[in-house]
């Protein structure tokens, strides 16, 4: 079964748009994956931004000029812990507003989208709720304390808050507004899709009601844990688990296709040992792409069927695995014609991979020692040291013919804190902290003709473990650390070079622990922070909107 693109014009000519004296380049309509019409027509209907989870956002964001950023134009929205990791933007109302879903661990919140005033809430898990004051006391604390101390204060309520959680991380919004969420019942084992919307059509401001739930089939005694949901072109939900099952499933909530991945093992005693720990990219063709801890591999979605076999177009490889296997999603570039279609992830130890992921090139060499499926190895190197390791955790961004990650391990050994999540919290809290700040980040790009990445620019900067996110306006937002106060910094895509930063100020409040960068709606700089205590939104003066 053939997808046809939706929506989506090519663009042959870049336009070009003027920043302090510079210019920089604009991303073209055909730099990013054609729109999913079963998503909301939003810059964030689904966690990293769509359905092939680039990661580059349709809004642009500001250009201005380096300033200290005034206390009243920081949204500093608690929640918490953990409700605060994402935010996901409907569609506009008939009314012309807009809503901004937010929340998922314990609490799910229907904001204003320009105001990020709370429209209605909904208790999903009953737990330790943290009120705006605890939270603010709790910061105002850490940001007193160093070491391991700071770590006592911030990492247990966060890391018991994700371990306990109910709601899967990844979520949608689809066409109609509706948010689609996946829930663990830890007390039965049973994993349902939940669909949550408003309870007046049409009405934002309405209060948010569970409309509909699904319980994912299983056999007996099967161990399943909603991990990961995405919706393929032609409107059929994806959902994949931590032990490996993926199950297609209709709009209107109907069973219509279950597999296993290859190699799968049920063992994982926590989430970061699991089989799969990612969520999946789809592209507008069928193709599924998921990695586990053995494979990275694409499902072919046929219209009626999830298929393993190659003749469908699926295809499994293995990786170097290491520990853990790989901590990032799939993302994907190259979606139109004349542009090479691949598949990048993070392995298991100090490597970016890709893919080929259609059919491989007949006239394609191949990497000597690598199977040809393997379009390139591109070592990870911000430091310069040849010995450096760095095991990724955050999700490659893709835009045009570009990929970028940022660093997301500190340059100090950080103490065992107990288990695998609690280290991986203190790692990102430590690595916001000045001495031990996270630093650098790599892009690369293809080069079609030579068939080969090339490293576009690399930057020193620290970068502070997050997951930033490239705009159509050429501009590269990322969260950073300037001698202890914490930034929003802008960065020409094209060569990496610094355009601005704002100074944000001193505190742990703006650690986005691995999580991703937005440009909201208006057009703002905005994160879910603080490791899901809360977000905060950077007020773009008049002058630096363009």
């Amino acid at each position: 079964m053939k997808f046809q693109y939706v929506g989506v014009a090519l663009m042959v000519a870049l336009m070009v748009a003027l920043m302090a004296s510079s210019a920089l380049a604009v991303a073209a309509n055909n730099d990013r994956p054609p729109k999913n019409p079963f998503l909301a027509d939003s810059s964030i209907p689904i966690f990293h931004s769509d359905s092939a989870q680039s990661g580059a956002s349709n809004i642009a964001g500001p250009h201005g000029k380096t300033r200290q950023v005034k206390p009243a134009d920081i949204i500093w929205k608690k929640l918490g812990p953990n409700d605060g990791y994402s935010i996901l933007y409907s569609s506009v109302y008939p009314n012309g507003k807009r809503i901004g879903w937010f929340g998922g661990t314990q609490l799910l919140a229907k904001l204003d989208a320009e105001t990020l005033e709370t429209k209605s809430t909904y208790v999903l898990h009953q737990g330790k709720f943290y009120s705006a004051e605890e939270i603010e006391n709790r910061f105002a604390k850490a940001d007193k304390l160093t070491g391991q101390a700071m770590l006592d204060v911030l990492v247990p309520p966060l890391a018991a808050g994700i371990e306990s959680g109910v709601q899967g991380t990844y979520r949608l919004i689809d066409k109609d507004n509706n948010v689609f969420m996946l829930y663990t019942d830890r007390t039965t084992g049973d994993q349902t899709i939940r669909k949550f919307g408003d309870a007046v059509d049409d009405d934002p401001y309405s209060d948010i009601v569970l409309k509909e739930e699904f319980k994912l089939p299983r056999a007996g005694g099967e161990r399943i844990v909603a991990l990961g949901i995405n919706i393929t072109y032609d409107g059929t939900f994806i959902v994949s688990t931590q032990d490996g099952t993926v199950y297609a499933i209709s709009r209107d909530l109907k069973l219509l296709d279950k597999i296993y991945l290859p190699d799968r093992v049920v063992d994982g005693k926590e989430f970061m040992s699991a089989f799969v720990r990612n969520s999946t990219a789809i592209d507008d063709q069928g193709g599924i792409y998921i990695v586990s801890r053995t494979h990275m591999q694409r499902i072919q979605w046929t219209g009626s069927k999830l298929s393993q076999d190659s003749v469908d177009g699926a295809w499994a490889e293995t990786y170097p695995t290491g520990e853990r296997g790989s901590g990032t999603t799939p993302a994907l570039l190259g979606f139109y014609p004349g542009q090479d279609k691949m598949v990048v992830i993070g392995d298991g130890e100090t490597s970016v991979r890709v893919f080929w992921r259609d059919k491989i090139p007949d006239d394609w060499a191949g990497l000597k020692g690598y199977s040809r499926r393997v379009a390139s190895v591109l070592p990870m190197r911000f430091t310069g040291d040849p010995n450096e390791k760095i095991k990724l955790e955050n999700a490659l961004v893709t835009m045009g013919n570009g990929v970028f990650v940022a660093n997301d391990t500190p340059n100090v050994k950080v103490k065992w804190q107990g288990s695998y999540m609690s280290t991986a919290i203190a790692e990102r809290y430590l690595g916001q902290t000045q001495g031990s700040e996270i630093r650098g980040g790599i892009k690369w790009v293809w080069n079609s003709a030579k068939r080969s990445f090339e490293t576009a620019w690399t930057t020193p900067l620290a970068l502070v473990s997050s997951i930033c996110t490239p705009s159509s306006n050429g501009l590269l937002y990322c969260v950073g650390l300037r001698d202890g106060v914490s930034t929003i910094e802008a960065l020409d895509w094209m060569t990496g070079k610094s355009a601005f930063h704002y100074l944000l100020g001193k505190s742990y409040r703006y650690s986005i622990m691995g999580g991703m960068l937005d440009v909201a709606p208006n057009g703002d700089i905005e994160a879910g922070a603080a490791g899901g205590y809360g977000m905060f939104r950077v007020h773009t003066p008049k002058e630096d909107r363009k």
